[in-house]
């Protein structure tokens, strides 16, 4: 939604801005709670030519959640699928040796045999870590634009602690084996702000409802993204609303021009 900035003054997380849940019709108000602005974990790795140009970015919002990765490279032609792995160490910035990068991350020295032989049905502790086409799947690009893109959950990909992936490189390989591209993945800035719904009975409505409304956006001026994961609406919530002021008095909607 590119009406929902998570920066700036203009800010969905400003102070005295709430999150209401009311009926589709009647405007009748069933629960509402705090937007607050969460600080979470964003690397990403960034290709630049000239064999492969485009990024993957890494997400994750707290340090016990999954990691979101969102793939979207422009690959060379005439290949049909193309292998990306972490490994344990970043190319240097010049000059560019992707033979330099080490090995595939393996921060639990899992066995060559059990390496070669897991796949997209393996466990997180059946693989190493960096084998990112072994465990999700190989970069498979458009025969027409060479675009590959992959959006995947993983939760053996950490931004933070011993195990984070961040500082270390992402090496694009060809059906040969051979290092065609590599990249540093870094961390970024971000904003995510999230309103979070306790399990607590409405004495209005008598509505249990828990979860949470996160709103995350990368930068100032790129598009948030919104993510609902509500549980007991049951059929009686049909609108969510931003709005001015807090739970206890509630105000009007919220808007960019006020």
């Amino acid at each position: 939604d590119p009406w929902l900035p998570i920066t700036g003054n203009s800010t969905v997380a400003a102070v005295g801005r709430g999150l209401v849940l009311a009926a589709t019709t009647g405007g009748f108000r069933y629960d509402c709670t705090e937007i607050r602005a969460l600080p979470p974990r964003i690397a990403r790795a960034r290709f630049t030519g000239p064999q492969v140009q485009g990024t993957v970015q890494f997400t994750q919002t707290d340090p016990t959640s999954p990691t979101t990765m969102d793939v979207s490279l422009v690959l060379p032609s005439g290949t049909a699928e193309y292998t990306y792995v972490i490994t344990e160490t970043s190319p240097p910035t010049l000059p560019l040796d992707c033979d330099g990068t080490g090995a595939v991350f393996n921060p639990f020295g899992l066995s060559s045999s059990m390496s070669l032989s897991c796949n997209t049905s393996s466990t997180a502790d059946q693989c190493p870590v960096g084998a990112l086409s072994a465990r999700i799947g190989p970069l498979v690009p458009d025969p027409a634009t060479g675009l590959a893109t992959v959006s995947a959950l993983d939760p053996a990909l950490m931004l933070s602690g011993p195990l984070s992936i961040v500082e270390r490189g992402l090496v694009i390989m060809d059906a040969f084996g051979s290092r065609i591209a590599c990249a540093r993945i870094e961390l970024r800035p971000a904003r995510t702000a999230t309103a979070v719904f306790t399990a607590s009975t409405s004495s209005s409505s008598g509505a249990t409802i828990s979860g949470q409304v996160s709103f995350q956006q990368a930068s100032p001026t790129s598009i948030a993204m919104v993510t609902v994961s509500l549980q007991g609406l049951a059929t009686r919530a049909g609108a969510i609303a931003i709005v001015l002021g807090t739970c206890e008095r509630p105000g009007s909607l919220w808007g960019l021009n006020g």
